[in-house]
């Protein structure tokens, strides 16, 4: 089972502190290539995610096997949407978009969606702390992205087809806390509106 190293871990987190700096400056005009290498063959996330888990160990290979799948789900989304899969930007906006719709309850139209996904891929190729992780570190990142955004929408598009609506309240208090983690402001001062996404001020908790 992968775990981070020591090392691996801090320079993970002073990504996602990188990620949560970058949303409060003007975002570049144009996206830039921030494409991952894939280096090893085998997800790494789905093991140390599932490592960090307060569960007995036959639980934690269920829960990776689980994560594995996610990753495949994505990488076929993306597919579908003429997406690289292999892009930090695109795991970014994955993850703000399928977790903000469980943390609000709301769901995003298209067009929401569209120039979110445009403006959080310009905040990905605007951060140098990206690019200059290490390649293991960057796949690791991208594959955590990759994985809670797809759960969660996953959680969210169910919910709203009337599929196991108490699954989107357990989940609720995760997804806030996951885009508070990554993003340093509540869910609830983002805003999505057909010309991307901005910070407001925070509103009363859905």
């Amino acid at each position: 089972m992968h775990t981070p190293t020591r090392d691996q871990r801090k320079q993970l987190d002073q990504a996602r502190s990188a990620i949560a700096q970058g949303l409060q400056r003007p975002l570049p005009a144009a996206a830039a290539d921030t494409r991952v290498a894939i280096v090893s063959p085998q997800p790494l996330a789905p093991s140390s995610m599932a490592n960090g888990l307060p569960v007995p160990t036959e639980q934690k290979r269920q829960a990776q096997a689980e994560y594995v799948k996610l990753l495949q789900i994505y990488r076929a989304g993306t597919a579908e949407m003429n997406l690289p899969a292999d892009d930090l930007g695109v795991a970014l906006a994955v993850f703000v978009l399928g977790n903000y719709q469980v943390a609000s309850g709301q769901q995003l139209d298209e067009a929401q969606i569209d120039a979110a996904m445009a403006d959080l891929r310009r905040l990905a190729a605007s951060l140098p702390q990206l690019a200059q992780l290490p390649l293991l570190a960057r796949q690791e990142l991208l594959e955590e992205l990759a994985i809670s955004g797809t759960l969660m929408r996953s959680i969210s598009v169910q919910a709203a087809h009337g599929v196991d609506p108490v699954a989107l309240e357990r989940a609720r208090p995760a997804a806030q806390r996951y885009l508070a983690d990554v993003l340093g402001v509540p869910y609830s001062t983002l805003r999505f509106t057909i010309d991307g996404m901005r910070l407001g001020r925070t509103t009363a908790a859905v």
